[in-house]
Parts: structure tokens; C-alpha cells; sequence
């Protein structure tokens, strides 16, 4: 069942094992067309609420999602994580994922998105340790935005490998080890989103 899937690195072919665990194309075995980020763009047609509920986790207020799906973006310098994490996340019908490579591309295409669209993302999992500009500095400009737009508050979820610590500071909600299950994405988003699907 895809709900109690975890999202794991092997040098396998990607198939369901008996496990329930997805198994990554090795990054040396990808063929130069069997991703292409251009699908896994944000989606400008996501609809916005421009709410300012509290999302604090030790309260129960639960957040009005921005559209009737729960608008996810994936950040991650690995193209192999990217392209499963929101293949997997995608096969929930409730779910909307899209990705970027880099966090100054998620930041531009996030203040994009709320200048000129007026619409902005529910979740974001976040890489902590990317080159250039690690997700720690992307929260940081990211609560920025918040403030400074006036959006909503997004639940940021920090992701690290299995052999880092997760170190989260005061601008992430959550953290998870790579691989995670999505039963405990799942959890998290039905514990802070009013869901009326």
C-alpha cells in the first residue's frame, strides 16, 4: 500500500519490494530523459488563502490549506530524490508535489508565485545540507518572505540523510531522516491541515 511506503536510496531499479520500501534508480543507471525537472515545476495554478493562522505545534489549530489538494514543494540538490519523493507523494490523490534543484530557485519561484499569482505552497521538505545555500538559510529567507508578504505561515520539514543528526532550528517545523515513510508525512499534514477531501 502506497500510504505505508518508504522512500529509500538503492542501486536497484525502482520497484516495490516485499518490504513496502521504493528503491531509487542508482544515480549512474538514469537515462538523460527519464526526468526532466521542467514536469516537476511549481504549478502556478494553485489557489491561495491568504490566512495567517498560528501553525504552532503545540497548539491544535489546524491550517486552511491553500486549495482543496495540499500543495507540497520538495527541495533537494539530488535529482534521484527529487524525482521519487514527489513521484511517490503525487500517487496520493489529495497531494500536489513539484520540486526545485537549488533554494535560491525555490525562493525566486515562491516569491514569484505570491507577486504575480498571488498563491503560495502548503509544505515544504527541505534538504539541510545543500551546496550554496543550505536549508537552513533557505527557512530563514523563507519566514522572511512570510513577513514581509504577509503569507501564510508554510510548515517547513527539514530532511537529512540517515547518517546526519536532524538539527532543526526555530524556522522549521519538523524534521525527518532520509528515508522517511510517508505514512509520516501523511501524519504530520492530517494533524496541522483542515481537510475536506
Amino acid at each position: 500500500m502506497i500510504m505505508g511506503a518508504t522512500i529509500s536510496m538503492s542501486a536497484n531499479n525502482f520497484n516495490k519490494q516485499n518490504t513496502n520500501e521504493f528503491a531509487f534508480y542508482n544515480e549512474n543507471n538514469l537515462k538523460s530523459d527519464s526526468f526532466n525537472l521542467t514536469n516537476c515545476q511549481p504549478d502556478l495554478s494553485i489557489k491561495s488563502t491568504k490566512s495567517t493562522n498560528d501553525t504552532n505545534k503545540n497548539t491544535k489549530t489546524l491550517i486552511e490549506p491553500s486549495s482543496k489538494v495540499i500543495n507540497i514543494l520538495v527541495i533537494d540538490d539530488s535529482e534521484v530524490i527529487l524525482k521519487m519523493t514527489t513521484m511517490i507523494i503525487n500517487k496520493v490523490k489529495s497531494y500536489k508535489a513539484d520540486c526545485e534543484l537549488t533554494g535560491e530557485m525555490s525562493l525566486v519561484n515562491i516569491k514569484y508565485m505570491w507577486e504575480q499569482q498571488n498563491k503560495q505552497y502548503d509544505v515544504i521538505l527541505l534538504d539541510l545540507l545543500m551546496p550554496e545555500m543550505d536549508g537552513y538559510e533557505v527557512a530563514k529567507k523563507i519566514r522572511e518572505l512570510e513577513i514581509t508578504y504577509k503569507m501564510k505561515k508554510h510548515l517547513i520539514i527539514g530532511m537529512i540523510s540517515s547518517g546526519g543528526k536532524i538539527d532543526i532550528d526555530e524556522n522549521f517545523d519538523y524534521g525527518f531522516k532520509k528515508p522517511f515513510a510517508l505514512s509520516q508525512l501523511k501524519e504530520i499534514i492530517d494533524n496541522n491541515f483542515v481537510q475536506e477531501l
